[in-house]
């Protein structure tokens, strides 16, 4: 996903489409998909056994190392910590 795929699914600028995400949403179409990445990747931290490096591919990263920064930026902990930090407090 893309804005300048999204734009064009619309038959719109790019920049207007960047303009209305924002004021329709009050965020960026960015902060949009790393939100939705970061929710997808706690999900599938939660409900599943797959790896991390997996996981990283599945919501769309390449580099794990940055998308680990990227996640304990957002969530405070790493997907690691993360994972057992909730598995703990399930038990």
């Amino acid at each position: 996903m893309s804005l300048e795929k999204l734009a064009d699914y619309f038959n719109l600028s790019v920049p207007y489409t960047s303009r209305f995400i924002k004021e329709q949403t009050g965020y960026t179409f960015t902060q949009i998909i790393l939100g939705m990445r970061m929710k997808e990747c706690q999900r599938l931290l939660l409900d599943t056994s797959i790896s991390i490096k997996e996981i990283v591919k599945r919501v769309g990263y390449y580099d794990v190392a940055n998308f680990t920064r990227e996640f304990k930026k957002e969530i405070g902990n790493t997907p690691s910590q993360f994972r057992k930090k909730q598995i703990n407090s399930a038990l």
